[in-house]
């Protein structure tokens, strides 16, 4: 291979990783307590931190708060009907939500009313659920994938995360837990 072909490959690599940290660098991570002199950046939610307060439409109109609640914890679970494990598991989150002391907000991801509507009559779900239409509560959570959900206690402190599936067992096994130590 000659000197040329070689500078090539060289440049080639280092164009390809440029742009591959320019492409990281935009889409970001979350960050945590990062601060900036005196203006934070975006926090992402975690435990043992405060729950990002919001107010969204039920798919109905009326207007809820996530401080609306005299329930001990609020599952804010983050949903849209093309997620399939959203739909295996909201009848399972909504027969828990009858038998504990539990409030669930079900956010959904920028759909229709209509849309939403109709996947709550199929399911018969009887949970509170949201409409996100500009996706302004998902960013303050910083959403990457569906399902996503937060525990929140009732000093709205975010008490446990769950990626993906929440786990009707393990959700159980949180709340008992918390409650205990609560």
């Amino acid at each position: 291979m000659s000197r040329s072909h070689r500078l090539a490959h060289w440049l080639a690599a280092l164009l390809c990783f440029s742009l591959a940290l320019a492409v990281i660098k935009g889409a970001g991570l979350p960050l945590r307590s990062v601060f900036s002199g005196d203006l934070p950046q975006a926090v992402a939610p975690e435990p043992g931190h405060p729950a990002p307060i919001f107010q969204l439409p039920t798919w109905s109109g009326e207007m809820v708060s996530l401080m609306q609640s005299d329930s001990a914890f609020t599952l804010l679970y983050f949903w849209s009907t093309g997620c399939a494990p959203c739909r295996n598991e909201m009848p399972a989150l909504d027969e828990l939500q009858k038998s504990e002391t539990l409030r669930i907000l079900a956010v959904n991801m920028g759909e229709s009313a209509n849309t939403v509507r109709a996947w709550v009559d199929q399911l018969e779900l009887t949970f509170t659920v949201l409409l996100d239409p500009v996706l302004a509560v998902a960013r303050a959570y910083q959403i990457r994938g569906l399902p996503s959900a937060f525990l929140i206690d009732a000093e709205y402190r975010i008490v446990r995360l769950y990626y993906g599936p929440v786990g009707i067992d393990q959700l159980r096994r949180d709340l008992s837990g918390y409650a205990q130590n609560g």
